[in-house]
């Protein structure tokens, strides 16, 4: 019961950033980005960008840029998935969030051909 009602309050105090992330990425415009997931109370969006692209490379143009995430392919045990990448909102407020993925979408942007 206590840790359910736990789970609850964390969630509602995450759905703020779990609905403005998916917001600003859309209205950033990151790359290409195919799709993404829209977060109901967790921590992660999961996105994913054109097949052609490889988020290990731009870990490291997100890097250069101060903003970090996870690729994908660390995933999969199959070796897919390298257009893929883990995006955390958990620990951030909205406007270091707003600057992340203009940031993110830079680095994005930087990989495509």
């Amino acid at each position: 019961e206590r840790g359910r009602l736990a789970r609850a309050r964390l969630a509602r105090a995450r759905r703020p950033r779990s609905q403005d992330q998916p917001r600003f990425m859309t209205r950033s415009r990151p790359g290409g980005v195919a799709s993404r997931t829209r977060p109901h109370g967790g921590m992660f969006v999961w996105v994913t960008l054109p097949g052609y692209m490889d988020t290990e490379e731009i870990y490291w143009k997100a890097i250069e840029r101060k903003v970090a995430f996870v690729p994908g392919k660390f995933f999969h045990v199959d070796g897919s998935g390298k257009n893929t990448m883990r995006l955390n909102f958990s620990s951030t407020d909205v406007d270091k969030l707003v600057d992340a993925i203009e940031r993110l979408a830079k680095a994005i942007r930087s990989a495509a051909p």
